[in-house]
């Protein structure tokens, strides 16, 4: 186990918390499959407690997205569900742009029982979403920048989404798996949102 680099008082006891910079499974974020390294873990001995720091949540989790999205295997219920909560559709939101109904969506996000059609939208709309807060965000500052990473984000979900239609038959019929990734947080720093389709994370 690393050293220890610091110490707070727990939230849970008021007894003291050690802090070491660690790897950590995210599974606060709904995805079995994310691994950060480099991230400063709080534990307290008393009660067991255990905090995890995480830096830059809202760029983190974009980041997370445009992977999935470039994903070129069909997503898993949890990504799925990760995507939509990403971009800030609610499930009723979804199946209203999706043609479909609540109990529709609740089944692909448990079951990972959508078509790779209904994917290929899904995906679309969770660029369109992503690329009006990157422009938004970054225009103002640095409006070819926001641009670039737009059609980074476009291209690279246009590639998957390829993949997605060269699929056979039996391969769309599989329970898809999760893709694995493995973030570096010494990276996410405020910014983050324009290199994320080329830095910053190795993808296995």
């Amino acid at each position: 186990m690393s050293n220890i680099v610091t110490t707070s008082q727990c939230y849970e006891c008021g007894h003291n918390m050690e802090g070491r910079v660690e790897d950590y499974r995210y599974l606060e974020s709904g995805l079995r499959s994310v691994v950060l390294h480099n991230i400063l873990i709080f534990r307290c001995a008393h009660c067991g407690a255990e905090v995890p720091q995480i830096v830059a949540a809202s760029e983190l989790h974009r980041h997370i997205a445009m992977l999935l999205l470039a994903k070129g295997t069909r997503l898993t219920g949890e990504e799925f569900r990760f995507l939509r909560k990403v971009v800030g559709y609610s499930a009723t939101e979804l199946a209203e742009q999706l043609g479909t109904s609540k109990a529709v969506v609740s089944r692909w996000e448990t079951k990972a029982a959508f078509g790779k059609e209904a994917e290929q939208v899904f995906r679309m709309l969770c660029v369109l979403r992503l690329t009006m807060e990157v422009v938004k965000e970054m225009g103002s500052e640095d409006a070819a920048k926001a641009q670039e990473c737009a059609n980074r984000l476009r291209s690279a979900t246009e590639s998957a989404i390829a993949s997605l239609k060269g699929l056979k038959v039996a391969d769309n019929k599989k329970r898809p798996t999760p893709l694995k990734i493995q973030i570096d947080t010494e990276s996410l720093l405020p910014g983050l949102i324009s290199q994320t389709a080329t830095a910053g994370c190795s993808i296995q």
